[in-house]
């Protein structure tokens, strides 16, 4: 609207209502709405952002009425960042609009670290309490608006919507996976630890970056997304089911739909990496003692826990001497009361003083990074660094943190620190290995003997080995699987990934009620066996051939 030839305002709350009314929206709907409000322009009712604010919220409500229900995105993705997640005061990230909604008097906001968002209208409560720790899982909001059959209306921007990411989940795309993040909630004054399962992709895949243009350009083609001018810019909407529906029918033919990769040749190669450059070979030493000297040597200083390239290596180096069966748990799949999470390298770093003196260089020593601990960059003074500072047998498995393993005699003689902390994590796989042995007693009770990784020193794991591998023509009474894994996994929990699907580790075993031994009982006693092999070889094998008869 011009007066004079000057330019007084571009829409108002009535013709905005219009607008919304003319892309789908109705009396009694929940509407969830992205948004980029400036892009409007100037409303007739006034300009200062607290009559804006009011303008587009009342439009919305006079579309809407009294039973319908307005639902903006508050993310603030608190705990992926290592922030505490307050629901009453941490801001939203995604706008002005969004924010205002946050702080409205009336609305109600999910308890969700990462995803939240703020609802307004009749269906407020429902929609936002008691959500799920999934944030695009059963009864997440994201559910809960799916089957309210919703409607996803934009302000200025395209038909693509945080929505479908939960589309994507339900219709399992072979791009993203569950990641655990745990962090701080603060209700009413006091901090409660609690965790978020998000639903990621591979970022060291770039093919699997998230775009919505294409969905955009077939969703309004199809009719799916109807789209209508307001003020300077567009709003755009579309029914959650029909979207649902529309990518449901679509990605047989284009499974990178969501994707920069949309109507590309794509190969999405998720199988674990096995071959590691590393191997004993033809040329492992005659001598015993010779043999457990080069194993500790190369063992020694690899991260052997967690989901780790230190792992794989370790059982690229054991392959060489037992007949190892392996297998695989891909990153997301369930395991107890987790998740199986991303593989994770240590590539470098340091400790230093703000003088530039290197008291310790990740680089050589990677295996001082705790496993699955989080990058990490900056000055820290000395108490904080002790809290940072770890046992060997530590791992940061779920606990969203950064931390080191300090050699117990490096002193720490500064007041502060230069702290870097450079790692890498990517889609991966648990894995373990299997070794089974049929005994002369078809009847006899099977023995499950688990032997876990270990950390620190590789003297018990390598002697272990070396009488197992010794054993290999020894026959039996009873039939024996051994397991390797890595801690801090629990072997009762363990499904082993064996095409085509996994199985229960009891499964795995012959029939009958395994006995479990715990292999570390042989070495509890091994100070070093480097100075008396042969007797300790003798103890441990006598151990091993009493547990395993």
């Amino acid at each position: 609207m011009s007066q004079g030839g000057r330019i007084t305002h571009h829409y108002s709350r009535h013709s905005l209502a219009d607008a919304l009314v003319e892309v789908g929206l109705g009396s009694g709907q929940v509407v969830f709405c992205h948004s980029n409000i400036g892009l409007l322009g100037r409303p007739a009712e006034g300009s200062d952002p607290q009559t804006i604010f009011q303008v587009i919220l009342g439009a919305f409500q006079d579309v809407l009425g009294k039973n319908g229900t307005l639902v903006v995105p508050t993310f603030t993705y608190s705990f992926p960042r290592m922030q505490p997640f307050d629901p009453d005061n941490t801001p939203s990230t995604c706008g002005i609009f969004s924010e205002m909604i946050r702080k409205h008097a009336d609305a109600r906001r999910s308890l969700d670290p990462v995803f939240s968002v703020a609802a307004v209208g009749g269906q407020a409560r429902e929609l936002t309490a008691n959500v799920s720790e999934n944030c695009f899982g059963p009864d997440s909001f994201f559910d809960r608006f799916h089957a309210s059959n919703g409607m996803v209306c934009n302000l200025n921007l395209d038909a693509g919507s945080t929505y479908l990411h939960y589309v994507e989940r339900q219709l399992l795309v072979p791009y993203r996976y569950d990641k655990v993040v745990s962090g701080l909630f603060c209700l009413q004054g006091e901090e409660k630890p609690g965790r978020a399962i998000i639903y990621v992709r591979d970022l060291c895949n770039p093919c699997t970056e998230f775009s919505f243009k294409p969905f955009d350009k077939l969703a309004t083609q199809v009719g799916v997304a109807k789209k209508a001018k307001a003020g300077l810019g567009v709003v755009v909407a579309s029914s959650a089911q029909a979207s649902f529906e529309l990518i449901g029918r679509t990605l047989p033919e284009r499974p990178m739909l969501l994707t920069i990769s949309d109507g590309q040749e794509v190969v999405l190669d998720f199988r674990p990496k096995t071959d590691y450059g590393i191997s004993l070979g033809k040329d492992q030493p005659t001598d015993q003692q010779k043999l457990f000297k080069l194993l500790t040597d190369q063992l020694a200083p690899l991260q052997r826990q967690g989901v780790t390239g230190g792992v794989d290596t370790t059982f690229a180096i054991l392959g060489d001497l037992l007949p190892l069966e392996l297998s695989y748990l891909p990153t997301g799949s369930p395991l107890g009361n987790t998740l199986i999470p991303e593989r994770w390298v240590a590539t470098g770093g340091w400790i230093r003083s703000t003088q530039g003196d290197i008291h310790l260089n990740l680089q050589d020593y990677p295996h001082l990074v705790v496993a699955h601990s989080r990058p990490f960059s900056g000055k820290v003074g000395k108490n904080l660094l002790e809290e940072h500072r770890f046992p060997m047998d530590a791992t940061l498995l779920d606990k969203n943190n950064w931390g080191i393993h300090l050699p117990d005699t490096m002193t720490l003689p500064d007041n502060e620190y230069e702290v870097s902390l450079q790692v890498e994590q990517c889609f991966g796989a648990l894995t373990c290995g299997r070794w089974h042995k049929s005994g002369q007693e078809k009847d006899a009770p099977p023995v499950l003997l688990a032997i876990d990784l270990g950390e620190g020193s590789s003297t018990p794991l390598v002697a272990m080995v070396l009488v197992l591998r010794d054993l290999a023509g020894w026959q039996p009474r009873c039939h024996w699987t051994i397991l390797f894994y890595p801690k801090p996994f629990a072997p009762q929990d363990l499904r082993l990934a064996n095409d085509p699907d996994p199985m229960e580790l009891t499964q795995l075993m012959p029939k009958g009620q395994p006995t479990v031994v715990n292999a570390c009982e042989w070495v509890a006693t091994l100070k070093n066996a480097m100075i008396d092999w042969d007797n300790h070889y003798q103890v441990i094998a006598s151990k091993a051939k009493g547990s395993l008869q």
